[in-house]
């Protein structure tokens, strides 16, 4: 019997201690985006930065309570904060120039991960979820949000005019 009720109890200590998840924190954890290497969104400030090539563009991009809610449970849902260090996410198909999305963790202002992801990555049908789809998961869905700002329709248009207006370099 007393096997049984120390089995039990080390059972529920491991079930107990593996269930511990570590949840966004406003205070300590943020979230910055960079879309296609240009465009950096910084969802704690709520703000968008442009740094290119002699163009410097920054504002507001407001997320409405809701955003920000769906955001947090992405972040949580898919355990981002869970890692650490540095990764790529390419697609092996892809043909594209080197266009990339970025997904920095930050935990007290401090870099904790940084995801690369090839910009035209794809999932595919996958059978479990692992942190690489769940990650790719979260920068769609993030994304979605983000592309649909006015603010970043502004900011991006900006990047293209100017783009547009640069004078070329010919070798």
């Amino acid at each position: 019997m007393d096997k049984i009720v120390r089995s039990v109890l080390v059972l529920s200590l491991f079930i107990v201690s593996c269930s511990k998840k570590v949840h966004y924190d406003e205070n300590i954890n943020n979230v910055k985006v960079v879309i296609e290497k240009d465009i950096t969104i910084d969802f704690k400030s709520e703000k968008i930065l442009i740094d290119y090539d002699g163009l410097i563009y920054e504002d507001t991009i407001i997320f409405t309570k809701n955003e920000k809610n769906n955001i947090i449970d992405y972040y949580n849902k898919f355990n981002l904060n869970d890692k650490c260090g540095d990764f790529w996410y390419f697609d092996e198909n892809s043909t594209t120039a080197s266009l990339h999305d970025e997904i920095i963790i930050f935990e007290n202002n401090k870099i904790k991960s940084r995801s690369i992801i090839n910009s035209y990555y794809e999932i595919k049908n996958c059978f479990f979820e692992n942190q690489e789809i769940k990650t790719v998961k979260f920068r769609n869905l993030i994304k979605q949000i983000i592309i649909n700002k006015n603010s970043y329709k502004k900011a991006e248009d900006s990047l293209r005019v100017f783009i547009k207006r640069k004078p070329r370099m010919l070798m």
